[in-house]
Parts: C-alpha cells; sequence; structure tokens
C-alpha cells in the first residue's frame, strides 16, 4: 500500500510594495532672501579684504620706519631755548623735548613761529588766575639756520614722518577696486535691509549677516550689552524689528474679531 505523505504548499512570498518617493520638501518663504544675503557677504567679504590691502599699502608708503639710529642734529640742545626756537611738545606720550616727531618739527616750518606765555591776572578775586598770551614772531638768522638744520635732518632720517609721500604704483588701482566693491556691497546691504522676511529662518540669517560684516576675528562672540552697534549691525537690527512688526501685523489680522 503505498502511503502518500502530503507536502505543504508553499505559501506565496509576498513581495515588497515599491518605495513611495519622498515628497519634495516645501521651499522656505525666505530662499530668495537666502540667496541675496549669501551674496551680499560675500561681496562684503571682498571689499573689507581690499580696504585692508589698501590700508596696508598707505599705511606703508606714507609712515615707514625711520632709517636707522635718530640723528645728534635733532636732540633739543639750550642754545635751541636762547635762539628762540618753540619748545617742543611735551604730555605723557613724549615726555622728552626732542625734535623726533612731525608734531614737534612742524612748528618749525612756518616763516612765523608761535610764541606764548602765562600771564597772572592782578587784582582778581581768585588769586593764581592766568590767561595766555600768544602772538607770532619771526625768527632770527641764527634760529632760520638751526631749524632749518632740525627739519633737513628730521626729513632725511623720517621720510615718512610728514605723511605726504607719494604713492606707489599699482595703490590709485586698487583703490578704485576698493571704491567699486564698497559700492556693490553697499547696494546689496540696502536691498537685504529692505527686504521683509517673513520666517524666523530669514531674520536669522540677517542676524548672521550682520554678524560677517563685523569688522573683528572671527571667531569674536558679538555682545549687544558691551559691542558698540553700529553701520551694518544697525541696519540690520532695524530691518529685523520692521520684520517682527509686518509679522505681528499679519498674525493680528488672522484673528477673528469677538
Amino acid at each position: 500500500m503505498n502511503t502518500f505523505v502530503a507536502l505543504p504548499i508553499a505559501s506565496a512570498v509576498p513581495t515588497a510594495a515599491p518605495a513611495m518617493p519622498p515628497a519634495s520638501a516645501k521651499p522656505n518663504p525666505d530662499a530668495a532672501l537666502f540667496a541675496l544675503i549669501d551674496e551680499f557677504v560675500a561681496a562684503d567679504k571682498k571689499y573689507r579684504e581690499l580696504r585692508s590691502a589698501v590700508d596696508r599699502m598707505e599705511d606703508a608708503f606714507r609712515h615707514p620706519e625711520p632709517r636707522g639710529k635718530m640723528p645728534d642734529v635733532l636732540r633739543w640742545r639750550r642754545s635751541d631755548k636762547k635762539l628762540g626756537l618753540p619748545m617742543p611738545y611735551i604730555c605723557p606720550a613724549f615726555p622728552k623735548p626732542i625734535w623726533d616727531r612731525e608734531i614737534h618739527v612742524c612748528s618749525l616750518r612756518g616763516k612765523k613761529w608761535l610764541r606764548s606765555e602765562r600771564v597772572l591776572i592782578k587784582d582778581h578775586p581768585t588769586k593764581g588766575m592766568f590767561y595766555s598770551r600768544m602772538w607770532m614772531v619771526t625768527p632770527s638768522k641764527a634760529a632760520r639756520t638751526r631749524a632749518d638744520e632740525i627739519i633737513a635732518a628730521f626729513d632725511e632720517w623720517n621720510p615718512g614722518g610728514r605723511g605726504d609721500a607719494p604713492p606707489p604704483r599699482g595703490f590709485k588701482k586698487l583703490q578704485r577696486e576698493c571704491d567699486r566693491a564698497d559700492k556693490v556691497a553697499s547696494k546689496l546691504q540696502d536691498q537685504v535691509c529692505g527686504w521683509r522676511a517673513t520666517t524666523m529662518e530669514g531674520m536669522l540669517a540677517k542676524v548672521r549677516a550682520a554678524h560677517a560684516t563685523l569688522w573683528c576675528k572671527p571667531d569674536k562672540v558679538f555682545d549687544v550689552s558691551t559691542d558698540n552697534i553700529s553701520g551694518c549691525a544697525e541696519e540690520m537690527a532695524e530691518s529685523i524689528f520692521r520684520d517682527l512688526q509686518s509679522m505681528a501685523m499679519a498674525e493680528a489680522s488672522l484673528i477673528p474679531s469677538a
């Protein structure tokens, strides 16, 4: 007798359903503002780099370092006072009477020199009151000779002391590029500030733009309680305030009246 063994019939293996394509994310209403801010930040960075290059070049040719040791001719002499030379300006920054600064030498460059003296006010209710009497004098021939000696030695030793050295080749071109970059960045900044952000992300993007334009180290944290807000940061703050005002008014218009 044949025995039939019933074999289990394998059930059909269900096939996996095809994955549904992910729903496309809804674009942020301020997406165009984000792109404009990126363009502004890049333009402002270019301007600041050019501005720094102009400043470095200008400082190098207008205020070069003095050439070696200061000549002895520039040291104050007792005879300078007898000749009637103006006393070099003395303050905590320049404690010694010495002809080593343009602020000192400039008083000798004119054809006439300024003189002043303190005069006691007689019969004044408050004792010890003085007033300053000033007048111009023409130096003597000996005084003029000594002054010209000081001026010549100073200008040779510190050629940039007067700050009127001619610009080097390429400086004016660099300056024009910097001015053009400034105009481009300023125009974009005005567009960003005039754009009404409709989301918090848009407002935060304006905050990042303001922080990116600060003339400080990249790792510096901007503290509104201690830092002076001016320039781009001030305009962005005003723009964000207007954004919040517009958003509040739009929300209020959706509230049904009682």
